[in-house]
């Protein structure tokens, strides 16, 4: 049965299938499977919601929205692939998402493996197979031209001159759904994750502690239970990440301008931020776009800890009307029985 499921992935009408999940999720931790869920779909909502306000200032957010609450609507955006307008239909999405699915559809294929996860996004971008929404909008234009070199293994280690942007950070959630239980092995096979295309120390050691600290919300704890632990295992990582771990977020000010806001470590702080001061999902999204930059890196990575932490349940269903959602909760179940399966 689990065979079926995970070598089945982009079956979307099929009632064998549709049968088989209804089995398997009986058998399975419903709490469990609803925060697995949660924060897969996080990242999908938080980005297509975010995808909306992306590179504006606070105030141009506020002007925009004039008291609104945030919904899927069509909007126009510059595409910083192509530096043209692009007019954008509801509930599209970004390559935060689009990496965020691709990564999840190869570890539960492949295993880890780094050249796979490259090529699964060089052709995602290039070719535009397997994206979920037929348009590659948001890439970075230093990870595109990562991605038009040749995959090197030697790029795997940190080096002080990879990338510091935020470009990897916002689709390392499935390595936490992937290897739940194994803590070491997170903050390992996290940072390789990253550095397949950003391989700067801090952009590496930052998406290891936000694995490990979605792996606490995973396991139930609550928002000052799980930063007291990454803090409490800041050593694990340089001064630099210990620095960013050690914030005080709730004064926090994100950078408005310049290459600043789409830093790995001001994504970090604006989502970690906009989690910590939330009683609701839909609270700590709003508040993760609303102080602006890159509003759909920074509400991806805030919904996946959000979706851990308050579940599925939790996520407003006008913001779940997404052509693509069965492939991110098809993914979240395949992710859990792989993760049962190692455990």
């Amino acid at each position: 049965m689990t065979h079926l499921i995970n070598e089945s992935p982009y079956i979307k009408h099929s009632k064998v299938e549709e049968i088989c999940r209804a089995i398997i999720r009986e058998k399975l931790d419903a709490a469990l499977l609803d925060r697995y869920e949660g924060a897969l779909l996080g990242v999908l909502v938080g980005d297509t919601q975010g995808l909306q306000y992306e590179n504006m200032t606070a105030d141009q957010i506020r002007e925009r929205r004039q008291g609104r609450p945030l919904v899927l609507e069509p909007f126009r955006r510059m595409n910083q692939a192509y530096t043209a307008d692009v007019d954008c239909p509801a509930g599209l999405g970004s390559d935060d998402s689009t990496q965020t699915i691709l990564l999840a559809e190869s570890l539960i294929v492949d295993g880890f493996d780094p050249q796979q996860q490259f090529e699964a996004y060089r052709e995602g971008f290039f070719s535009k197979k397997g994206i979920p929404f037929g348009e590659n909008i948001g890439w970075g234009p230093s990870t595109i031209k990562k991605l038009e070199e040749p995959f090197l293994s030697t790029t795997l280690s940190a080096h002080s001159e990879g990338l510091i942007t935020d470009g990897s950070l916002m689709r390392t959630a499935p390595i936490t759904l992937w290897k739940r239980g194994t803590p070491s092995e997170i903050v390992r096979l996290a940072g390789i994750a990253s550095a397949v295309t950003h391989n700067s120390p801090i952009a590496m050691e930052l998406c290891s502690a936000y694995c490990l600290m979605l792996e606490d919300a995973l396991a139930g704890k609550n928002q000052k239970e799980v930063l007291a632990s990454i803090r409490a295992r800041s050593n694990l990582f340089g001064r630099d990440t210990q620095e960013v771990l050690h914030t005080d977020f709730s004064t926090y000010q994100a950078p408005q301008s310049g290459k600043a806001m789409y830093h790995a470590s001001t994504a970090f702080s604006v989502a970690i931020q906009a989690w910590l001061t939330s009683t609701t999902f839909e609270q700590a999204i709003d508040h993760a776009i609303s102080v602006g930059g890159d509003t759909d890196t920074n509400a991806a990575i805030a919904g996946a800890l959000s979706g851990a932490t308050y579940g599925k349940a939790a996520i407003p269903k006008r913001w779940l009307v997404l052509n693509c959602k069965e492939r991110f909760e098809r993914a979240a179940l395949a992710l859990l029985l792989r993760n049962n399966e190692v455990a």
